[in-house]
């Protein structure tokens, strides 16, 4: 599908489109709206490729997998590049939050966030994940 921009340009529907609109089949609204939104769809891309910018280890860092709760909602990886790690723990579940210990894998602090509307949370040693919630530590 196009991209719906909000500006005055209207593209030419795609080849193969179905008779539905834009807006009905991509429910985020438009760039020019989304912007104006710190929760949108669109600033949340933007912060996770703010992210890999700052963080080599992100883009470039060998994968490996340290810890995986038994229903697989909540992995962590660990990411290396030129001998440096971090630590990036997932929280996949869409209906509740996780309590994650650091020392769990060793790690000693949160270095940045990727979560949509609510936070993480560090107390006692453990972080708190939102539903759908990225923690990166180090």
């Amino acid at each position: 599908l196009p991209m719906n921009f909000g500006d005055s340009y209207t593209p030419r529907p795609v080849v193969g489109h179905t008779p539905y609109t834009d807006e009905d089949i991509y429910p985020y609204g438009s760039v020019k709206d989304q912007l104006e939104d710190k929760d949108s769809c669109v600033n949340y891309v933007k912060k996770a490729n703010l992210l890999r910018k700052q963080l080599p280890q992100l883009a470039r860092g060998t994968f490996e997998e340290v810890y995986c709760s038994q229903d697989d909602t909540l992995v962590a990886v660990k990411k290396t590049y030129n001998n440096e790690s971090i630590y990036v723990v997932m929280n996949a579940s869409t209906s509740f939050e996780a309590n994650f210990s650091l020392a769990t894998i060793g790690a000693s602090k949160p270095i940045a966030e990727l979560c949509t509307k609510d936070f993480c949370e560090l107390k006692d040693g453990s972080i708190k994940i939102p539903t759908q919630g990225i923690v990166i530590l180090k």
